[in-house]
Order: C-alpha cells, then structure tokens, then sequence
C-alpha cells in the first residue's frame, strides 16, 4: 500500500490520525478565533467602537410650533399640529385627548369672546384669554412629549417644514389681527 493509500484508509477509522501534517491538525483542531489577541476583544479597551443608539427618528416639524401656534392662532391649530408632528398617524385615545384639550380652550375663548363678563375689564379678560391659549399650548406641547412620546428629534426637511409653518402661523396671526378680527376671535383667539 502506498501512503497517499494509508491516508484514506486512516479516514475510514476513527481513532486513528485524519491529519497529514502537524499544521494540518492544528487547524483543524483550533477554534475561529484562535490567535486573536484577548486585548483587541475586549470592549472596554475600545470605548469608540462600543455600541451606540441610533439616532432618534425626526420629527415631522419641530413640536415646539405647538405651544407657539397655540398662541398666534388658536388652540385647534394648536391641536391639529400635535396630531401631526411626530409623523405617525396618532392613536385614537391620543387623538381624542388632544381634541378634547383643544377644543375645550377654544369653548372657552370663544365664549368669553362672545359674551361680556360683568366686573371683569378688557385688560384682565384679554389677559384671561391669553392665558387660556398659554395653558392650552403647554397642555398640548405637554401631551404630545410626555404622554404620546412623540419624536423630538430635526433633520434637515424637518427644518425646513418648521419654518415654512413658521412663516404660515406668523401670516395667518397677522391677517387675523390686521384684516378680519371676527374670524380671528372665531379661531379662539
């Protein structure tokens, strides 16, 4: 028999050497990482390479339009951009709370908008009232951070939409005030 003849009979039993060589078996025998230094395994030695969190998702438009449109224009504005700004369409228990926020300051404004309280001047009653879209707008900012958890975070196209609303609030603000009043106060504002 020749050897090439004595390796392939050695294969057939299984207590007797597969390896021609001493290499051979010992790769054969190590493990994948097997001559890996201990040290480059380790990851407290690399703290740059550690896992890191994703960045969080962006936003629609930033959420701090919401207190700011609830000022300028109205708490259902106001409402309308905290169902909105995360991007995802909200779930109906967090739709329906921030409907029902918005539109109890709207009642509010509007009703004292349409009737004269008695011993109460307009300094302290417009005061009163813009208190109401304050309370309204931190309420719905509150609701949309806290409680939906909604996205915080700005990309560049969520920039870009918060300033064109932005743009939008400021002119429909100033409309109302300078042109149309009655519509304004119709907005709850």
């Amino acid at each position: 028999m020749s050897k090439s003849d004595d390796s392939t009979s050695n294969c057939d039993n299984p207590g007797e050497d597969v390896y021609a060589h001493e290499v051979e078996r010992q790769w054969g025998e190590a493990s994948s990482i097997r001559g890996v230094d201990p040290a480059l395994l380790d990851e407290s030695a690399h703290p740059d390479t550690t896992y890191r969190e994703p960045a969080p998702e962006s936003a629609a438009f930033s959420p701090w339009l919401i207190p700011f449109a609830a000022i300028l224009t109205g708490p259902m504005v106001a409402a309308v951009l905290a169902l909105f700004a995360d991007g995802d369409p909200p779930s109906m228990r967090h739709f329906t709370a921030i409907i029902s926020t918005g539109l109890t300051a709207w009642l509010i404004n509007v009703g004292m908008a349409s009737t004269t309280i008695r011993g109460i001047s307009h300094g302290a009653e417009s005061a009163l009232r813009f208190g109401v879209l304050v309370g309204a707008g931190i309420a719905l900012w509150a609701l949309y951070t806290y409680w939906m958890k909604g996205r915080q975070g700005l990309g560049r196209p969520a920039l870009i939409r918060s300033a064109i609303l932005l743009f939008v609030l400021s002119a429909i603000f100033w409309y109302g005030h300078t042109t149309a009043p009655d519509w304004w106060a119709w907005m709850g504002r």
